[in-house]
C-alpha cells in the first residue's frame, strides 16, 4: 500500500519540512490545513516524531509545496536539459497519464506538470527502477 512507503530518505525531512513552511510564510496551523491534515500529525512530522506516507508528497504538490525538497533535499527547479533523462522522463509521463485519466478529477496541466517534475526527481534520487516501481504503486493506489 502506498501509505507505508515513506518519505524521508536521509532523515532530515522534519527540518526541511519546516524550513519549506516558513519559506511559504505559513504557520504550523496554516501548513496542516494546506495538506489536509490534523494539526498534531502536522506538528508530530516537522518534530521528527513521526514518519510521514508517501501520500504526503502529493498533498504537498498539490499544495504547491516543493515536495521534493521536502523529502529528498533537492529543490524541483534544479534540473537542467542537459541532466535529464528524457527516457525515465518519457516513461513517468505515460504512467502519470494512465493515473490521472483514471481518477474523478484528472490533474489540471500544472498539477500534471508538478507531479512529473518530483516523480522524476523521486526516481533519479532512488534509482530509476526504484522511481518506476513507486509510480506504479501509486497507479494502482
Amino acid at each position: 500500500m502506498l501509505d507505508n512507503i515513506v518519505v524521508d530518505v536521509d532523515n532530515k525531512f522534519s527540518e526541511r519540512l519546516r524550513a519549506e513552511r516558513e519559506k511559504r510564510g505559513l504557520t504550523q496551523p496554516a501548513a496542516a490545513g494546506h495538506l489536509g491534515i490534523p494539526l498534531a500529525t502536522y506538528r508530530s512530522y516537522e518534530s521528527g516524531r513521526s514518519e510521514p506516507p508517501i501520500s504526503l508528497l502529493a498533498k504537498m504538490m498539490a499544495a504547491g509545496m516543493d515536495g521534493m525538497f521536502v523529502a529528498v533535499g533537492r529543490s524541483l527547479n534544479e534540473l537542467t536539459s542537459e541532466s535529464i533523462d528524457w527516457a525515465l522522463l518519457s516513461e513517468i509521463t505515460q504512467i502519470l497519464h494512465d493515473w490521472s485519466s483514471s481518477r474523478p478529477r484528472p490533474l489540471d496541466a500544472d498539477e500534471l506538470a508538478r507531479f512529473m517534475r518530483t516523480s522524476y526527481l523521486w526516481a533519479a534520487r532512488m534509482g530509476r527502477q526504484a522511481g518506476l516501481d513507486l509510480l506504479a504503486e501509486l497507479r494502482a493506489a
